[in-house]
């Protein structure tokens, strides 16, 4: 087997198991820090890319791995008895989360063109980037503001309250 193949494959493993693990702090385990644990892993892997488009599949397998496990209710729902809709289960399981995670993978690959991420401005567009690739899921295309990285601080009263003046996507930021 081809070696860059070998180090190509794991490093979108990487990715997704970093996003399943982030995923794990929404509801129902709520598990806040896997949220910073999976952030934290696609950061390191994320300023390990050399160019644009590793940047941007960083981020989509990243957010792959998120939503499959965040959003397997969605699917679930349609496996009911008598559903005529059943057909829709492999798009809802697979084809949703990947359009979701384009918008991860293109932000992540504007962050890397605009600064290197081993430097601080990297970091903070990272960080930036991240977040307005939420607001536009969130609002492109009649919007799907679902498993926001904010809400994970739903349970934690000190921060929910803050969204009063930083909003879900300021939840996001921080």
């Amino acid at each position: 087997m081809n070696n860059l193949f070998v180090r190509k494959f794991l490093f979108c493993a990487a990715c997704v198991l970093a996003g399943w693990i982030a995923a794990f702090a929404m509801p129902p385990a709520s598990l806040w820090p896997c949220m910073f644990l999976g952030l934290s892993a696609l950061y390191w892997l994320f300023s390990k890319t050399e160019t644009a488009g590793q940047a941007f599949a960083s981020g989509f397998f990243f957010a792959l791995g998120y939503f499959v496990t965040g959003l397997w209710w969605i699917g679930n729902a349609l496996l009911v008895e008598g559903n005529d809709f059943a057909w829709v289960w492999p798009i809802s399981v697979i084809g949703l989360p990947t359009l979701l995670a384009l918008f991860t993978g293109t932000y992540l690959a504007i962050a890397r063109i605009a600064f290197p991420p081993q430097s601080l401005k990297g970091f903070l567009s990272f960080a930036f980037l991240l977040t307005v690739s939420e607001w536009a899921r969130g609002n492109a295309f009649t919007g799907f503001p679902w498993n926001l990285f904010g809400y994970v601080w739903a349970d934690h009263l000190a921060m929910a309250q803050s969204a009063h003046y930083l909003g879900a996507y300021g939840l996001t930021l921080v």
